[in-house]
């Protein structure tokens, strides 16, 4: 679900990268990394113990913008991907990351809002990859804790 969505996001986001003087070549490139950030930040949440932070901004009850901890570690992490796999610049991949993270979480915000599973642990998992996504992914890790 999560590629659905962010193909649903390209123009947007293509208009993001262009106002950074980036070319279009480069927007599959973006859409890639932005959606491993968004993947690999919320993993890094539910496995940290922050199940409930993460429930919360997906029901739209937390700041989708950078002052969000959750939004600032997931901008961060793909600015990081951003400089290393494109050769960004600093300043060009942050300004990229601050438009790109807020826009895909909002997005996500607003199918949760209109589907069935609602922002669950269920409704989260399945939106990032299904039955070998998320949830199972971090009960894995999680699971060595309690044995």
């Amino acid at each position: 679900m999560i590629d659905d969505l962010l193909n649903s996001l390209k123009g947007q986001v293509g208009d993001s990268i262009s106002d950074e003087g980036l070319g279009m070549d480069k927007l599959d490139d973006v859409l890639k990394l932005s959606g491993d950030s968004v993947k690999n930040g919320v993993m890094s949440e539910v496995t940290g113990g922050n199940l409930d932070g993460v429930i919360s901004l997906f029901k739209g009850d937390s700041d989708t913008s950078s002052s969000n901890p959750i939004i600032s570690g997931i901008v961060s992490n793909l600015t990081e991907k951003l400089t290393s796999s494109l050769g960004l610049g600093d300043g060009i991949a942050g300004s990229i990351a601050d438009k790109v993270v807020p826009m895909i979480i909002s997005a996500a915000v607003s199918k949760f809002s209109g589907s069935d599973n609602g922002a669950s642990a269920e409704g989260i998992a399945s939106f990032f990859g299904g039955g070998d996504g998320l949830l199972d992914q971090a009960k894995g890790m999680l699971g060595g804790l309690f044995s």
